[in-house]
């Protein structure tokens, strides 16, 4: 099978941009701001890929790439707890 995230641009650059802007607010500390419109465009980007006839499968593997790098921030500030 063939994958539609892969096989579509603008899928890509959906997915690209979203984890470009979850960087961003984790390295500037921006806050809620950035990271919202980066789980935003995420959604967005993820609702699409679905209409297109994306798997369920290779929509969850974006979603747990993005997840992880947003939850890295808080176990690097956990320390010896």
């Amino acid at each position: 099978m063939e994958s539609v995230i892969l096989t579509t641009p603008m899928l890509l650059c959906g997915y690209a941009a979203a984890f470009a802007l979850c960087v961003v607010s984790i390295l500037k500390k921006t806050g809620f701001a950035l990271t919202a419109v980066s789980v935003l465009l995420f959604v967005a980007t993820s609702i699409y890929a679905l209409l297109l006839g994306a798997e369920l499968t290779e929509v969850a593997v974006c979603a747990v790439a993005l997840f992880i790098v947003n939850i890295l921030p808080i176990w690097k500030d956990r320390g010896d707890r």
